[in-house]
């Protein structure tokens, strides 16, 4: 997914959620969410460490993310897949729109 938009919810209020829904998912101890600076980073920790950083422009009560680089670990590129449509699901739960 190459970005995606919430109209009503704040990064600071995304990350909080999507680290309570990662702490009751199978993800729980292999992925985290990170706000840094004007940055969403999804952190996976197994096996290799890999990243993914989305750019975030806040936009009245919402923002806008966009996903500049990542960088995936070898053991991860199974994993990937899995976690990106979790993500997807999680955002499209929340009432984002996205870029896939």
């Amino acid at each position: 997914m190459r970005s995606f938009s919430l109209e009503s919810t704040s990064p600071e209020q995304f990350v909080r959620k999507l680290q309570k829904l990662i702490g009751l998912s199978k993800l729980k101890g292999i992925a985290t969410f990170e706000l840094k600076e004007n940055h969403v980073v999804l952190t996976m920790n197994s096996l290799g460490t890999s990243t993914i950083t989305y750019d975030v422009e806040t936009m009245g009560e919402g923002f806008h993310a966009l996903r500049p680089k990542e960088k995936i670990a070898f053991t991860h590129f199974a994993l990937k897949g899995q976690v990106e449509n979790w993500f997807y699901e999680k955002i499209q739960s929340l009432g984002g729109q996205f870029d896939r």
